[in-house]
């Protein structure tokens, strides 16, 4: 409907956007309506249920859940499997609201084609590390000495040494910035 409506669109309006959420932005800033508000209008006009517009319409909604997170989520792995740039935070954020935890939205992932190959899989490696050495991990991306990382999680030091030093070991890093960067890569945090 905004190819017919406006000319140059997608590609004028949406200029450098990378992620959704930009698109969205520059959708609304230049046309003054975004995708998903055409697309609740016209699934009302359609006929469809009203619960179903009321989600498509809020699919991208910072407060998304129910129908509309699904919708969300979807959305989301539509772009990825395009190749198109997602924010991860984001995509794990929508995921837990349905119910999936990083390792079932990693998997999900993994199914997913590349981008113009058919059926042909992306090669994501399955996250090695336990779900506390993840939470340790992220907390080290996040800057934070073992002192914090064991405050925060109610862990001894040496436990959080003994879980960084095994992440190493699993990812093949040498030392911290290292195994933060290979986990980064890689979509484990």
């Amino acid at each position: 409907m905004l190819v017919h409506a406006y000319p140059g669109y997608p590609g004028q309006v949406h200029g450098e956007a990378k992620t959704p959420e930009e698109r969205l932005h520059r959708e609304r800033r230049e046309l003054g309506v975004d995708h998903a508000l055409v697309g609740g209008v016209l699934a009302r006009r359609w006929g469809l249920p009203a619960r179903l517009a009321a989600a498509i319409e809020r699919h991208h909604a910072d407060d998304v859940h129910g129908e509309a997170a699904l919708i969300r989520l979807a959305d989301m792995l539509a772009h990825y499997s395009q190749g198109q740039a997602i924010e991860p935070a984001r995509m794990l954020k929508v995921a837990r609201e349905l119910g999936l935890d990083a390792v079932k939205l990693r998997s999900v992932m993994y199914e997913l084609p590349y981008p113009g190959q058919g059926q042909q899989r992306r090669q994501i490696d399955p996250c090695p590390l336990s779900a506390r050495e993840v939470e340790v991990l992220k907390r080290l991306a996040e800057g934070k000495v073992y002192k914090q990382i064991a405050l925060e999680l109610n862990l001894s030091t040496s436990t959080v040494r003994t879980h960084l030093h095994n992440t190493y070991a699993k990812v093949g890093a040498v030392d911290r910035a290292q195994a933060v960067l290979i986990a980064t890569q890689r979509g484990w945090i």
